[in-house]
């Protein structure tokens, strides 16, 4: 019986060996061909990621222009008086009849005064926006905080 067994065993084993081992060999790939419309994608692709890339670069080179601007202004607010720069900060913003957009002429005074501010970062001013008596208190709260955030 024992015979028999490893007989069987060894049968099996002989058999699953021939079954693994047999069957058509795959077909090699053939030459593989460029395909012109996958080649024009991959140059567009490029050329949009070198696009980005450049305008990036002018943005910072933009931003950093700005700062060096910025820098300029601080350093030249450095050199007026102090009483020049109290009156500066002083100057009073004015908007138009129900509106809560900056001057043109305005700007210009904030952009001063923010120059002295970043000159001098210890220095607080408060903001506030005042209105007329024309319309509600509840209106003329709004219009005035409108006011004060856009300064």
């Amino acid at each position: 019986m024992k015979r028999l067994s490893l007989l069987l065993l060894s049968g099996l084993a002989v058999a699953a060996v021939a079954a693994c081992g047999g069957g058509p060999k795959p077909e090699p790939p053939g030459p593989v061909t460029a395909n012109t419309d996958s080649i024009a994608e991959a140059q567009r692709l490029e050329a949009e990621r070198q696009a980005r890339e450049a305008a990036a670069a002018k943005e910072r080179e933009e931003a950093e222009r700005r700062r060096q601007q910025q820098i300029a202004d601080s350093l030249a607010a450095l050199g007026k008086s102090t009483e020049a720069v109290r009156a500066l900060l002083g100057t009073m913003i004015h908007f138009d009849y129900d509106k809560a957009i900056i001057r043109g002429g305005d700007a210009s005074v904030l952009d001063q005064k923010v120059a002295i501010l970043q000159a001098n970062p210890g220095l607080r001013i408060r903001i506030s926006g005042h209105c007329d008596e024309r319309g509600s208190d509840e209106y003329n709260l709004a219009l005035g905080n409108r006011r004060a955030t856009a300064a």
